[in-house]
């Protein structure tokens, strides 16, 4: 589906009435385009493709490119006057216009886990979040291989939507004497990891790639999500806020605040957990 017929599906989608932060109102059209940029992803899958390494080391491919400029140019729409900040634009040298620093802006991963996506794995997906005052106010994860999406965009907001269009709300858990455990397939450090999680009695431990993690803890089936390794901000920022509208919270593995904005969008270690 072209970007024409996304702007007339927006443009005709009832909206709800607006519960959590007043962004929620925007939630109808960002579901609708992650669901398109997922098939536009899907349409690629297992398919040859012209592969690029980033100064990082990390993959990148001609669908990250196409999705990220997808989203890119539907947002513009969304909200005109809010700037963009994309992984592969900022792995290019393009900073939006005009500075970020304090206001608002949308962060977006248009293909998470593109090392999984070229593997063939399961474990990739579409990100966009919302950022108003260094916080993370509204998220949207999609989940191409299984055609589920994650909302929230404050409290009462957190959803799970199927390939069925109903709705589903979620809602962290609370942990008790024993918690599970989901951890980073790929970009883990396992010392680090386990001197957090010593003394705590494990009743499970699993491992997944990308923003699908957040998700996990957000619907109740994982109490702790702790990443001792690097990450930007486009890979938490919506996950973040489904966590947030959830009932849980993400925080540095020191207790303070997760914050947007930072220098170069990179990340302290952190941690996202249900409910206390």
């Amino acid at each position: 589906m072209g970007i024409r017929a996304i702007m007339n599906q927006f443009l005709s989608s009832e909206k709800p009435p607006v519960i959590g932060h007043e962004s929620a109102q925007f939630l109808p059209e960002l579901e609708t385009l992650a669901v398109r940029v997922g098939e536009l992803i899907m349409a690629s899958y297992g398919s040859p493709l012209n592969i690029a390494t980033k100064s990082d080391g990390s993959p990148v491919s001609d669908v990250d490119h196409a999705a990220e400029e997808m989203i890119t140019v539907a947002l513009s729409y969304i909200m005109s006057n809010v700037p963009v900040v994309g992984e592969e634009a900022i792995s290019m040298g393009r900073m939006p216009a005009p500075d970020i620093s304090g206001g608002k802006f949308w962060l977006v991963d248009a293909l998470d886990g593109t090392k999984e996506f070229l593997a063939g794995g399961k474990d990739f997906t579409v990100n966009i979040a919302l950022i108003e005052n260094a916080e993370p106010v509204l998220g949207v994860i999609h989940h191409p291989i299984s055609k589920m999406t994650y909302v929230g965009a404050g409290e009462g907001t957190s959803s799970r939507i199927g390939a069925d269009n109903i709705r589903h709300p979620i809602s962290a858990a609370q942990a008790d004497t024993s918690v599970r455990i989901i951890s980073s397939k790929s970009f883990g450090n396992e010392i680090y990891l386990a001197k957090y999680l010593a003394g705590r009695q494990i009743r499970e431990h699993r491992y997944r790639a990308s923003s699908i993690k957040f998700c996990e803890v957000a619907e109740g089936r994982a109490d702790l999500y702790p990443r001792f390794g690097p990450s930007r901000e486009w890979d938490t920022a919506a996950g973040h806020a489904i966590v947030l509208a959830a009932g849980g919270n993400v925080t540095t593995s020191a207790g303070q605040p997760l914050l947007y904005g930072k220098e170069g969008f990179e990340n302290s270690d952190f941690v996202a957990r249900g409910r206390r």
